[in-house]
């Protein structure tokens, strides 16, 4: 028996993991899909209809609804996940360039106002870090499925 589970970087504890049933997990033979066909079979079915009420009432009270969209968000979906990739550092890199560019032309002293000069810098700045978490986090997940192997 296990003390409980990292998720999210976290650790569950012993209790929770009882009280959900799941304290007999051998992390080592951890199957989702087994757990999910151990799952009452109207479970889903109740879960689905109770979703749909929501969603008609809320219609009905003049709200509209409408579904998630599955595409991604400002890239394209045809090259998968390298070719955003790349589309995301290319971005990156002209935001730092268009940056660099507005600083030295306010340095050179054409007329160029200085908030578009620190807008700029902020929005590159802000893009890289995003980047650089998206390598750290991309870095521990590789780390962590290789441990798990």
């Amino acid at each position: 028996m296990i003390e409980g589970i990292g998720l999210g970087g976290g650790i569950i504890p012993g209790n929770v993991m009882k009280a959900a049933g799941l304290d007999n997990i051998d992390p080592k033979n951890f199957n989702p899909e087994s757990m999910m066909e151990n799952l009452s079979p109207g479970l889903m079915d109740n879960f689905k209809n109770d979703n749909t009420n929501r969603i008609g009432n809320a219609n009905q009270d003049g709200l509209k609804i409408t579904p998630p969209n599955t595409g991604s968000i400002g890239y394209n979906n045809k090259g998968g996940f390298a070719e955003t990739l790349k589309e995301l550092v290319s971005d990156v890199n002209s935001l730092q360039k268009e940056a660099g560019n507005k600083t030295e032309a306010f340095i050179r002293g054409e007329p160029i106002d200085l908030h578009d000069v620190m807008i700029a810098s902020n929005k590159a700045a802000t893009s890289f870090k995003l980047l650089l978490e998206l390598r750290n986090k991309g870095l521990d997940l590789y780390r962590e499925v290789s441990r798990m192997q």
